[in-house]
């Protein structure tokens, strides 16, 4: 049984009774304030055709004002029906709970399914508070009884991951608590289980790569830039992001660096946010001399001198000659254990070994 699986069944559990002493509820309300469950939608609006949503008229989703939701459980609107005995679930993302029991104050907006709290049922906690994702994976009354790490940065994840979440074995999850709380970190895996790629790709592909990405991938790579790199991608743009892999001050830049070192190809576009975002003057100076590898220029640079040196032992003699071959091939050997080599852009720093 998946998470989904085990939201069906809860909210299948709502809706039954007593057929010795009620009748069935005229519909399950699924209140949301913080639209928590609103990714979800398109899937349980497929797997359920009994499932209703508040909102602006769009008869092709379900989805109407109050008077028209009214109008469909009283069987009033053509085309939208469902199995015999399944209570409708009507989701009204933005909605509280306590706003809908406030008959009186409740709004305008609101009124005509306010008298549905009387006919039908809340899904909600024993405590009477709307479910949260959160709340559904750890309570024990009506809930996935996981133990969930107690801080925002976990419940951020837990609500940028649902997506992905609810394909997961509730089994898994289980084990996988057994051994401690599940915290933001896991979570974040669910999204995405390489975020020093998805660093390295946004990089080197900044506007395809938002384009491409779903909301929840980009949110929790922003989440993890700023908690792991102390860098804000959003406010602070892939050029400075470029600046600080380049300088590797801190050491989960400099393992940012190695995964990049190790497969360059995979991240063209990098060369060029390198070579913008280099330094200059008495930024650059307390690094120039440690980390010259980061910057393609650097390299094209001595390349350039190391052409015009080779070019000069036409003229020199056989004794000076190899004295400069092994001059060169002291201060240019280790560019060959650059990235820039692996990208065979250190043709002559490779030749000299020979």
């Amino acid at each position: 049984m998946t998470v989904f699986d085990a939201l069906l069944a809860a909210l299948q559990k709502a809706a039954e009774y007593n057929q010795n002493d009620t009748v069935p509820a005229a519909a399950v309300l699924w209140t949301d304030e913080r639209r928590e469950w609103e990714r979800l939608v398109p899937r349980l609006r497929t797997m359920l055709p009994h499932f209703l949503i508040f909102g602006a008229y769009d008869k092709a989703t379900r989805t109407g004002p109050a008077i028209w939701l009214r109008c469909v459980l009283a069987g009033k609107i053509p085309d939208i029906s469902w199995a015999t005995g399944s209570v409708p679930i009507i989701y009204l993302p933005g909605v509280s709970r306590a706003t809908l029991r406030a008959t009186e104050e409740c709004p305008n907006e609101l009124k005509p399914l306010a008298e549905l709290q009387y006919r039908g049922v809340f899904w909600s906690q024993v405590n009477g508070k709307d479910w949260t994702v959160t709340a559904f994976l750890q309570t024990n009354h009506g809930g996935l009884q996981l133990k969930i790490a107690k801080d925002q940065a976990t419940v951020t994840a837990i609500r940028r991951s649902i997506e992905k979440l609810v394909d997961v074995s509730v089994a898994d999850l289980q084990a996988k608590a057994a051994t401690g709380e599940l915290n933001s970190t896991f979570f974040q895996l669910l999204i995405s289980d390489d975020p020093v790629d998805d660093l390295l790709t946004w990089l080197s592909a900044p506007e395809g790569t938002r384009e491409h990405w779903a909301s929840d991938r980009w949110e929790t790579m922003c989440s993890d830039c700023l908690k792991t790199y102390g860098f804000d991608a959003t406010r602070d743009g892939p050029l400075v992001g470029a600046e600080k892999l380049g300088l590797q001050e801190k050491t989960p830049w400099k393992a940012a660096w190695k995964r990049f070192a190790l497969a360059p190809s995979r991240y063209p576009g990098l060369i060029e946010q390198l070579r913008r975002a280099k330094p200059q003057g008495a930024a650059m100076s307390l690094f120039e001399s440690l980390r010259v590898e980061s910057w393609p220029q650097d390299n094209e640079a001595d390349e350039t001198i190391l052409r015009q040196a080779l070019l000069k032992l036409a003229s020199q003699p056989d004794g000076e000659a190899r004295k400069t071959l092994l001059d060169l091939e002291k201060n240019h050997r280790q560019r060959r254990d650059w990235v820039w080599a692996k990208l065979n852009l250190t043709p002559r720093a490779s030749a000299i070994q020979h």
